[in-house]
């Protein structure tokens, strides 16, 4: 007897990622760094899909994405939306040719517009088709600009899905954050304005509202986890707030701290102790494997409790074999409480800072 199919009531968030072709590092300036978050905005403005963590590195990008239910928009709004992503010559043309069909017949101009309507729709509130639009928009901008021609990213986006939970989704959000960390591009991740704590500590609203978010959620303070029914005075406390716990929070999770003359300003885990732990098949604290390369944040399909993985194997059976049994499966070497993945992975599944 087939398992029963199931709504999956948290399989909205995604962490997403994709690397350039041969792992080139063509996002290795700020200028290409900006505009590839520039685009990136746009069409989360586009397509409705909400960015609530990011890190853009030299040769591939992390966005924790969510993807919220369809909403039926008006009219006013899909051209709002159209225009943040193609501009307003984009839609003066739309316009033009519409009022050139209404010459004719309003019935005529309405019947055309109603076909852009639900071809712009179908591309909004999807977590593929926002990938697909922010690289194609990319490729599109890069490669005539620097005179070259073909593929510019390896492959199909790879995601994981998220549990839309404090523990997992906070885990998740501070992996992503911490790539500019790991890789050593600054000591201090405000100074990395191509994050999102980087970017709202510049200054983003957008950047800002999702670290509330975030951070709320976390902290179990539900109502303020919603930014949109927040005055400005409300905002502007509760990003004081979470900014100053996050900025707290980003740095003990493990790593020495140093103050400008290089003297410890609080101690930590240095990358040979991290690396000692794992040689002698030990298991790394929350703080340790942050600083760390965790495959199962990438490649482990669901990240999770024990019941969410459970829900996704069931709800996609047909794509596991027939003689697996369990969906979830206990990460090894790292200790993230009581979330689990649904893929053992083998190899490097945990490798130290490089």
């Amino acid at each position: 007897m087939p398992l029963p199919r199931v709504k999956l009531p948290y399989k909205s968030i995604y962490h997403t990622f994709s690397r350039c072709a041969d792992g080139a590092a063509w996002m290795d300036t700020d200028y290409k760094k900006e505009k590839f978050r520039q685009i990136m905005r746009d069409v989360e403005q586009y397509s409705g899909c909400k960015v609530l963590s990011y890190a853009i590195m030299d040769n591939h990008y992390h966005i924790l994405l969510e993807q919220p239910d369809a909403e039926d928009i008006d009219n006013k709004e899909v051209m709002r939306r159209i225009g943040c992503l193609y501009g307003k010559g984009y839609l003066a043309k739309i316009m033009d040719q519409y009022n050139d069909y209404k010459k004719s017949s309003q019935a005529i101009a309405d019947h055309w517009f109603e076909a852009i309507r639900k071809k712009h729709i179908a591309r909004m509130y999807d977590v593929s088709e926002f990938h697909k639009t922010l690289k194609q928009k990319y490729t599109l901008w890069y490669n005539p600009k620097h005179k070259r021609t073909g593929y510019y990213w390896q492959s199909r986006f790879k995601s994981v899905i998220v549990q839309d939970k404090p523990g997992a989704l906070f885990f998740m959000a501070t992996y992503i954050e911490l790539n500019p960390i790991r890789k050593k591009y600054v000591s201090d991740l405000k100074d990395y304005r191509f994050c999102s704590y980087g970017e709202a500590c510049g200054g983003s609203q957008i950047a800002k509202s999702n670290l509330i978010r975030i951070v709320n959620l976390y902290t179990n303070n539900s109502r303020n986890a919603d930014t949109t029914i927040m005055n400005k005075q409300e905002f502007d406390k509760a990003w004081k707030d979470c900014v100053a716990w996050y900025r707290i929070h980003i740095f003990t999770r493990g790593k020495t701290v140093t103050n400008l003359s290089g003297q410890v300003v609080k101690a930590g885990f240095t990358d040979e102790q991290i690396k000692e732990v794992l040689e002698q098949k030990g298991r790394l604290t929350i703080a340790e494997s942050m600083h760390c390369r965790v495959r199962y944040m990438s490649y482990g399909i669901a990240f999770g409790a024990e019941d969410f993985c459970e829900e996704i194997f069931t709800t996609f059976r047909d794509g596991f074999p027939e003689k697996r049994k369990k969906g979830s499966r206990t990460i090894k070497k790292v200790d993230f409480g009581d979330c689990c993945t649904m893929r053992d992975l083998q190899k490097d599944a945990v490798r130290p800072p490089e």
